[in-house]
């Protein structure tokens, strides 16, 4: 919103609250389908975006390590191909948040994807989803992709948290995370 509003963008403004006020209704929507995909048989996770998204992508990578406490990482989207691909095996989950430009690149991505993984997740904007993924959660169409961010982050956190549950661990009491890092100089 500050961005927005040092911009005197009142578009993007405005998208940024059509985003908070459907934040509830699209959270009760996708977690039956999240709780299902929690329940698969996955023990990592990669988390794949680009543009403005790259910054809450790292986030939802970090949730899954800090909530379920398993390994995650987040790659620029079409980067993935450069090594990363070959950490990718059937007990990966891939959330792929596919932006509105590129389609064709991002299609064939996740067709490679799929050859490794049973567990593709596609997050994009729009009537239909755009690959063959195993599984699509859809999210507003916004202007501004970065405003895309906002549904998003809620999917990653959502997978940890029944994830962590459905193994048995309390996201609330992860061990040895501290909650803040004090800094101390030396003197």
């Amino acid at each position: 919103v500050l961005i927005a509003a040092i911009a005197g963008d009142k578009g993007l403004r405005d998208e940024l609250g059509v985003a908070v006020r459907a934040g509830e209704e699209f959270q009760e929507r996708s977690k039956k389908i999240l709780r299902g995909i929690a329940r698969q048989d996955w023990n990592k996770a990669v988390v794949l975006a680009d543009s403005e998204l790259e910054g809450i992508a790292g986030a939802g990578a970090l949730s899954f390590k800090e909530i379920a406490l398993m390994p995650a990482d987040y790659y620029h989207l079409l980067d993935v191909r450069h090594g990363p691909i070959l950490l990718i095996d059937k007990k990966t989950l891939v959330i792929a948040v596919c932006s509105p430009n590129g389609i064709s690149r991002q299609k064939d991505l996740i067709s490679d994807l799929k050859k490794k993984s049973p567990l593709i997740v596609e997050v994009s904007g729009g009537p239909q989803k755009i690959s063959d993924a195993d599984y699509w959660i859809p999210v507003p169409a916004f202007r501004n992709f970065g405003v895309t961010g906002i549904p998003f982050i809620f999917i990653p956190q959502a997978l940890s948290l029944f994830k962590a549950v459905g193994r048995g661990i309390n996201p609330d009491l992860p061990q040895g995370l501290c909650p803040w890092i004090v800094l101390k100089e030396k003197e």
